[in-house]
């Protein structure tokens, strides 16, 4: 496990590509940081002065064709969230425009559809956006509850009230499935291997729903992972790594649970297996490296964890 000092509070979740990480803080600062070492690669202000970075998405130039690997970053400024683009390799340059998109601040992760449309989330609304220009194109839907997951051609996100996931068509941005899942959303995530392809939607009353890629519930609900009397309620999308799944806590914690078998989506147990402490600060959120060795930690004291799960 390591750590490393950011110039601020950590304001956006870690977002890797490749073998670096990027975070954001509320200074408006993106760092770079070398995955393997844990040392700073670049640093950069990207919106400016007074922009507090809200999220980061990377973008593989494989699926958009570009020359190389990019970033977009929100951020939320004294008036408006906005959003803009840099190259992964020059976090200080933006390659477009800054756009405003709402007179509110965004708490949602932005994500690129294979369909190359953009979608992030406000207080307000789930936006639509064209990638090369990040102008928006349309509103698909009131305020949304979670950060949008898009899966081949189809985006997933929470309802407003949180209780409902929703499969919105990332092409034309309509709204084609609601899912019920009986207790508020707090986030989902996708999940593929060479055997199973599997979406994955935790919410508050610890259980975490199980779809296929299309959209279609397996019709398994597991119960118990992550209950709020255990964890203090959970604050960020589950995350794979290595079968076994991992969510933040609201008591400072990275808990990983029993594992999902590949084949047959069940759950090898159902309790909590282990409860990592992050040292300092508030809340915590989860991400991985593509090889799925590490799952990363950013708390309100402006420390970025590295955990290695094997």
């Amino acid at each position: 496990k390591g750590g490393f000092a950011l110039d601020g509070q950590a304001t956006s979740r870690p977002a890797v590509l490749k073998d670096k990480a990027y975070v954001g803080t509320e200074k408006g600062t993106v760092y770079a940081l070398d995955l393997r070492t844990g040392s700073v690669v670049s640093t950069g202000k990207p919106i400016g002065a007074g922009a507090k970075i809200a999220a980061i998405a990377p973008v593989d130039k494989l699926l958009t064709g570009d020359v190389k690997d990019q970033l977009i970053i929100v951020a939320n400024t004294p008036t408006s969230s906005v959003v803009t683009k840099v190259a992964a390799d020059n976090v200080a340059a933006p390659l477009t425009p800054t756009v405003d998109l709402d007179i509110t601040p965004s708490t949602s992760s932005p994500v690129v559809a294979d369909t190359g449309k953009v979608f992030v989330g406000t207080d307000t609304a789930l936006y639509m956006l064209n990638y090369a220009t990040l102008a928006p194109t349309g509103i698909v839907m009131e305020k949304t509850a979670t950060s949008p997951l898009a899966v081949g051609t189809n985006v997933f996100v929470g309802t407003g009230t949180g209780q409902k996931l929703v499969q919105i068509n990332s092409s034309k941005g309509t709204v084609i499935g609601f899912y019920d899942l009986t207790s508020p959303l707090s986030q989902s995530a996708f999940y593929e291997n060479a055997k199973s392809k599997l979406i994955i939607a935790g919410v508050n009353d610890g259980r975490v729903f199980t779809f296929k890629s299309d959209g279609t519930p397996t019709g398994l609900a597991i119960a118990g992972l992550f209950n709020n009397e255990q964890t203090g309620g959970s604050v960020n999308a589950p995350v794979l790594s290595n079968g076994i799944l991992y969510r933040g806590t609201m008591k400072k914690q990275i808990v990983s649970a029993g594992s999902l078998k590949e084949v047959n989506l069940n759950c090898d147990n159902q309790e909590i297996v282990n409860l990592v402490s992050v040292p300092t600060g508030a809340i915590v959120a989860t991400g991985q490296n593509p090889a799925k060795d590490w799952v990363s930690a950013v708390n309100a004291e402006g420390i970025i964890h590295f955990i290695a799960t094997r």
